[in-house]
Formats: structure tokens, C-alpha cells, sequence
């Protein structure tokens, strides 16, 4: 496998065993809930980043009316916009 496939991959498993943990914040404590969003935040973003030219290919198939496409495109951007709205609003 590719590098950057393998990079990808690891991001992914390391995001979903972070959310994991987050379920158990009263026994991990409050200090490290927060870290781990912000963390996980930061993980979001290199996420992103790094499957920014299938984000572009999802926007090029809702335009040439590919409609099985659609929902995948939302759910990609309300995670863009939900994702920095959470990690501001909880920790002001």
C-alpha cells in the first residue's frame, strides 16, 4: 500500500478509538476530555486535508447530478462546520 493510504488509515483508527474514549469522561476526568477533543480537532483537520481531492471529486459529482453522491458531500461538510462550532463552543 501506498504511503499516504497507510497515513490515512492510521488517522481514521486513531479518531475512532479517541471518540471512544471520550464516552468515558467522568473516569478519565475533565482535563483530558478536553484534550482529546482538541486533539482529535487537530486530527479532523489533517483528516480533511488529506482527502481534500475527494471532497473535490464529491463536488464534481453532485454537479453532474449524481444524487447517490449528495449525501455523502453533506455529511463531509457539516463535520467541516459542526467539528471547530463544538471545540469553540465547549471550551469557552
Amino acid at each position: 500500500m501506498k504511503r499516504n493510504v497507510i497515513l490515512k488509515i492510521f488517522i481514521d483508527i486513531t479518531m475512532a478509538i479517541l471518540y471512544a474514549m471520550l464516552m468515558f469522561a467522568k473516569g478519565l476526568g475533565g482535563f483530558f476530555h478536553e484534550v482529546v477533543g482538541i486533539g482529535i480537532g487537530i486530527i479532523f483537520s489533517i483528516h480533511i486535508i488529506l482527502n481534500y481531492s475527494m471532497i473535490k471529486g464529491l463536488l464534481k459529482a453532485v454537479k453532474n447530478s449524481k444524487t447517490e453522491k449528495i449525501f455523502l458531500l453533506v455529511s463531509d461538510i457539516l463535520l467541516t462546520i459542526c467539528m471547530p462550532v463544538v471545540i469553540v463552543t465547549v471550551c469557552l
